[in-house]
């Protein structure tokens, strides 16, 4: 019954873009897909008509329920009912539609990437990484990136690729493929280059509130140099996904100077590298949205670069990374030292494995924890908290790092 109900759903968007042929921008990737399209749509939504993919709607039910427009998609009968009704409107009278659609594409299997790119037929395709997340569900890392490669590499040779350039695969992906490409990230080859990043994270010395924090960067693009500054934010992927969604821009016409003062209103979202206040005077970045090697090193490299009287690391699990798993945690470990943790705490069996390898490194045992859920650990943690400390807390999805967050931030 699955399989009937996406073939018509794939053939009622189809017939829907037949009719409309708005542009259509995908995105996908390892991680920061999410972040992404919101930026992109934050970034276009003033000049042009959008829709963008809602919630995680990126799979071959949810992306077709986007293209036609569907709002009830969270109730499986409702969503049908709506589906047909709009399908029907759309095709049979002349209604109002986006100029541009901003979808989402995910991948659980081989193939899946392959089908929403024929159902949709991309003019811009953005890579945002090929990394380790989700490796289980691929046989290796090389089959993941021909999955992800798909949508750069069938693109129409008048489309764009934004390809993050930071990205080794990403990067040699680009080298195969006949559309346009900007290159986005740090890296001295890329197209849309950032550099001179500065991470600013203000709060009051008596008791410690968050008076302002925010990235700070310089954009550079065909010769030209534009000051970027994004409010509410200490993340990376955010600086990432700004440059890709700066490539999309320049693309449909968009200037440098319009971009960067658009751009500071963007906001991070919920439970990814944001920055709460916490009991006893402490302040807590939440990261528990979802977590993997590549998304984890990101944040613990945005974290090492804040200043605090002490820094703890609360970390859970990064599940579905399949056979490397043990050693992607102990690496773990290794850049927590790194990051300049004063104190680990561990959630989950494999994240035990990253604390051992920072308690070889700190020659102590004295500096960290493990227990085996996050409830333990937020208990755990209101007892370790003094004025004054920044706290870091991360994990897969599976692991309810927010639970621990639920613990310790202020009421």
């Amino acid at each position: 019954m699955k399989k009937i109900y996406q073939k018509v759903l794939g053939w009622m968007a189809k017939r829907v873009l037949n009719k409309y042929q708005p542009k259509v921008i995908a995105i996908t990737g390892s991680v920061g897909k999410t972040t992404t399209k919101e930026a992109v749509s934050h970034l276009l939504k003033d000049f042009f008509s959008i829709r963008k993919t809602e919630k995680n709607l990126n799979t071959e039910i949810g992306l077709p329920m986007t293209i036609l427009g569907v709002k009830n998609y969270q109730f499986k009968l409702l969503g049908a009912v709506e589906s047909l009704f709009n399908f029907l409107s759309l095709i049979f009278f002349k209604k109002k539609y986006p100029e541009i659609l901003i979808l989402e594409m995910g991948a659980d299997k081989k193939g899946d990437i392959k089908y929403l790119c024929n159902l949709a037929n991309p003019l811009v395709g953005i890579l945002t990484e090929i990394g380790l997340s989700h490796l289980a569900k691929f046989k290796s890392v090389e089959v993941l990136a021909r999955e992800k490669e798909y949508l750069i590499k069938n693109l129409p040779s008048a489309g764009l690729a934004v390809v993050n350039f930071d990205n080794e695969r990403c990067r040699l992906a680009a080298e195969k493929i006949s559309a346009n490409i900007c290159g986005y990230g740090f890296d001295l080859t890329a197209t849309m280059r950032a550099s001179d990043l500065i991470f600013d994270f203000e709060r009051d010395n008596f008791n410690q509130e968050i008076l302002d924090s925010g990235a700070s960067f310089k954009v550079n693009y065909e010769g030209k140099i534009v000051p970027v500054r994004i409010d509410q934010t200490i993340s990376k992927g955010s600086v990432y996904a700004c440059l890709a969604a700066f490539s999309v821009g320049s693309y449909f016409g968009l200037n440098l100077v319009q971009m960067a003062e658009k751009m500071r209103s963007f906001k991070s979202l919920s439970n990814r590298m944001g920055l709460i206040e916490g009991i006893k005077k402490t302040i807590i970045i939440n990261d528990t949205y979802n977590s993997a090697p590549s998304s984890l090193s990101l944040a613990l490299e945005s974290f090492s670069k804040m200043k605090a009287k002490r820094k703890i690391v609360v970390l859970g699990d990064m599940l579905e990374l399949g056979e490397e798993e043990k050693e992607f945690h102990r690496d773990i470990g290794r850049q927590v030292v790194t990051a300049g943790a004063d104190f680990f705490v561990a959630v989950g069996e494999n994240m035990g494995l990253a604390m051992s390898q920072f308690n070889v490194i700190t020659r102590t045992k004295e500096k960290s924890a493990h227990f085996d859920n996050s409830v333990e650990a937020g208990r755990f943690l209101q007892s370790l908290m003094k004025p004054g400390d920044l706290v870091l807390i991360k994990g897969s999805r599976g692991m309810k790092m927010e639970k621990v967050v639920e613990e310790v931030k202020m009421r």
